[in-house]
């Protein structure tokens, strides 16, 4: 896959939210979804063979039921992409929480929770 993109994604009404994230957590193109204050609602990060095949995604993406708008950045390239990071030096990396933006907490016994 050749193009990258990020997709911000307004929704009409607040209760579409949910909807919107499952529907788009089934579309193969898209590799993180992440629900963001401000506007837009969601962004979207993809990934796609072409240009053309972005435009069918962004179009799929529009027809969803609750989505108001969509705004599209291309990405002309990109200098770091990781996909995971150290909390800090010397500790073990962080595992990527399922639905929540914030890391695990930890309890007085020193044991994470989720």
């Amino acid at each position: 896959m050749d193009v990258t993109a990020f997709i911000g994604v307004s929704t009409d009404r607040p209760v579409a939210v949910r909807g919107v994230e499952t529907t788009v957590a089934a579309m193969d193109e898209v590799l993180e979804c992440h629900h963001v204050t401000g506007t837009p609602t969601l962004m979207l990060k993809v990934k796609t063979r072409d240009t053309e095949t972005l435009e069918d995604l962004i179009d799929r993406i529009r027809a969803l039921e609750g989505v108001a708008r969509t705004e599209t950045m291309v990405v002309l390239s990109t200098h770091i992409e990781r996909s995971r990071i150290a909390l800090e030096p010397g500790e073990a990396f962080a595992e990527r929480p399922r639905r929540s933006g914030g890391r695990p907490r930890r309890n007085p016994g020193g044991s994470d929770e989720s």
